[in-house]
């Protein structure tokens, strides 16, 4: 895994802990994208194993595909 990618394993588990549903995991696993609202919380439980930089290449490949 390179450094601008994110683990998607731990986006789920950290989501699971907030109260994510298992339907809205899959949808944005799904889509590439997670919702700007959950972002700072998932920053905030993760201390420091995800960047928000991470989130920009996320952004970033979801504009090219627009």
């Amino acid at each position: 895994m390179t450094s601008n990618q994110l683990d998607w394993e731990l986006i789920e588990r950290l989501a699971k802990g907030l109260g994510v549903t298992y339907w809205a995991r899959r949808k944005w696993r799904r889509r590439q994208h997670i919702p700007y609202k959950w972002r700072l919380y998932l920053l905030t439980a993760a201390k420091g194993s995800i960047r928000p930089e991470q989130f920009l290449v996320l952004d970033r490949r979801r504009k090219r595909n627009d």
